[in-house]
């Protein structure tokens, strides 16, 4: 596929993501998180490290467990070929259950190393999405 069919891809892909969401929960990316500050907010990023946002505030609601898991798949590779999902890794994080905003950085598994369309999870213990969002990587 030419790079004009896999944009096509990832707009559909971010469409039918925001279809998918649980009602007013938010899973979305940055560069970094700093001082309460997020700092290139995107869904298109460059080959490497990325933030994962969660915020639940808009729907009035907080986590509820102490244990979540960001939880990464490949959807489609730089030229748009779309196999079948590819499971990359899925990270635990402890956080407060009456957490209702929530940043996730690992710099040694939140990294994207090869260009493509993915698509990230938050799940809590029994593997229920918390939130998703599809991230496109383009290389540097």
């Amino acid at each position: 596929m030419n790079k004009v069919s896999l944009t096509i891809l990832f707009f559909i892909s971010v469409f039918l993501n925001l279809n998918a969401q649980p009602i007013n929960s938010q899973l979305y990316f940055c560069e970094k998180y700093s001082d309460g500050i997020e700092i290139g907010v995107s869904n298109t990023f460059t080959t490497g490290w990325i933030t994962v946002m969660l915020d639940l505030r808009p729907a009035n609601k907080i986590i509820g467990v102490n244990k979540v898991y960001v939880k990464i798949t490949k959807v489609a590779d730089k030229d748009g070929y779309y196999p079948d999902e590819e499971f990359i890794d899925k990270i635990p994080f402890d956080v407060g259950p009456d957490w209702d905003y929530i940043y996730f950085e690992d710099l040694e598994r939140i990294k994207f190393v090869e260009p493509g369309v993915y698509r990230v999870y938050c799940l809590n213990d029994n593997g229920e999405i918390i939130g998703s969002a599809f991230l496109k990587v383009i290389t540097k």
